[in-house]
């Protein structure tokens, strides 16, 4: 059994419209607040003003309802506030004021046109963050309805729910549109934000101001039409970081042309297989527009899932164009910090790259034991007071000089080399530095170790 506020109207007529106020507002484990219709007239408005925090997660599994739009077929639902209408009828606006707002394992905002009419559009004002998180777990995992989400959409019912109501299968309904205004925005672990028309009519817009955008783990921002026209993406940030498998797209199906992207951001970084992607199939490609004072990671080509890429295409209709801004740093492919190493066979791992000897073949470091300086010899036992100290002969080697921070600092003299990497120091700081590509440092090393093992000329 579920938690609802709700208003409905099962005949003509509209739904009212719901406004809730307070500090903090949860809704979890399949709680609801939503207005909807189930015939002809709009749903009502919902407006949730709260000072702290509006905190929407997970869901539950039981059996199916066709009389509620928030069950899926699959006998699921999410935590959700939304707008819906079934037959003829503009589905209401969702309008959130919070500081936090959290979209947790399944927790959504939505707003729902099922035959004709409108969608609502969804207004979130966050002063300090939005995040969007995680799926609902339910029986059917790549449903994408349980994808943690902010979306307003013209959707097909479920057959057994049209039936019931004789809605006509010609989806003909328009999507709202979506915008967030918030100091940080995190989509991530498949959380999503999306217009979407499964029908003939157009999708919505979607427009994010925020100083940070994040979006990591498959996250996604997208506008997608069946056969009408795509929605268009407008993002203004400062940073923008998009990391494995994340997209940022546009696409329409049928005869309709790809929505268009416009970006404006300090920096852009895009990295493991991160897209920025407009595209249609019969119509043309939408435009992706980007100004940027750095890129880093992603440049224009086709789509290939070793790289992060930007790409304007369409199938059959004409392609459309990627226009980017003379950035002041432009890296492709950056070099990675985190790598992971496979130890299982060391003596392969830790060969000598210059040549075909192993490990046993090379010259071997030296371990010295000093003692135990105060440890006792099992885990279990009690240190003694008996004072331990060096092996006789045994120097201390000098103490190095600490640096001047994590990284070397440039000085008038040394040569000017391109970053082709990202650092960030233990204070969170960004850096661009210059890094030797593995072939570069193998070249180095092996120079440097045939003129130190030639030998002398006389």
């Amino acid at each position: 059994m579920t938690s609802s506020i709700g208003t409905s109207s099962f005949e003509s007529g509209r739904a009212g419209k719901i406004k809730l106020s307070g500090s903090s507002l949860y809704i979890q484990h399949g709680g609801t607040i939503i207005s909807q219709t189930y015939s002809e007239g709009n749903s009502g408005n919902i407006e949730v003003t709260f000072s702290d925090e509006v905190n929407i997660a997970g869901g539950l599994i039981f059996d199916s309802n066709p009389l509620d739009d928030i069950i899926t077929p699959d006998g699921t639902t999410t935590s959700v506030i939304g707008t819906t209408t079934l037959v003829v009828g503009d589905a209401g606006n969702v309008i959130i004021e919070t500081e936090k707002l959290k979209l947790l394992d399944g927790g959504r905002v939505n707003s729902t046109a099922s035959f004709t009419g409108n969608a609502g559009d969804i207004i979130v004002n966050a002063n300090d963050s939005i995040n969007i998180q995680g799926r609902f777990l339910g029986i059917d995992e790549n449903n994408i309805r349980n994808r943690s989400q902010i979306i307003s959409s013209a959707e097909a019912v479920d057959p057994g729910i049209a039936a019931f109501f004789n809605i006509p299968e010609d989806l003909q309904a328009q999507s709202g549109s979506v915008i967030l205004n918030t100091n940080q925005l995190n989509v991530q672990d498949k959380g999503l934000i999306s217009v979407i028309n499964q029908g003939s009519g157009d999708a919505g817009n979607i427009e994010i101001n925020a100083p940070n955008i994040y979006l990591n783990n498959q996250g996604d921002i997208s506008a997608s039409t069946l056969s009408g026209q795509g929605g268009n993406i407008i993002l203004t940030t400062d940073q923008l970081q998009l990391i494995d498998e994340s997209n940022i797209s546009t696409s329409a199906e049928g005869l309709g042309d790809g929505g268009n992207i416009t970006i404006d951001t300090d920096t852009l970084l895009a990295v493991e297989n991160s897209d920025i992607t407009a595209t249609a199939v019969q119509g043309d490609g939408g435009n992706i527009t980007i100004t940027s004072g750095a890129i880093l990671g992603i440049e224009e080509r086709p789509l290939d899932p070793n790289t992060s890429d930007i790409d304007a295409s369409s199938q059959f209709g004409q392609d459309g164009t990627v226009a980017i801004s003379d950035p002041q740093v432009f890296i492709q492919d950056p070099i990675i910090a985190i790598r992971e190493i496979d130890i299982e066979e060391p003596n392969e791992k830790l060969k000598n790259k210059c040549g075909n000897d192993t490990l046993d073949d090379r010259k071997q470091g030296l371990l010295v034991y000093t003692g135990r300086s105060g440890f006792s010899a099992e885990p279990d036992e009690f240190s003694d007071d008996e004072q331990y100290f060096p092996e006789p002969g045994y120097v201390a080697p000098p103490e190095e000089e600490p640096e001047d921070g994590d990284f070397p600092i440039w000085k008038e003299g040394d040569p000017l080399i391109e970053a082709n990497a990202i650092r960030v120091d233990s204070n969170g700081e960004i850096y661009f530095v210059a890094e030797l590509s593995p072939e570069s440092a193998e070249s180095l090393l092996c120079g440097a170790r045939e003129l130190e093992e030639e030998p002398a000329q006389n």
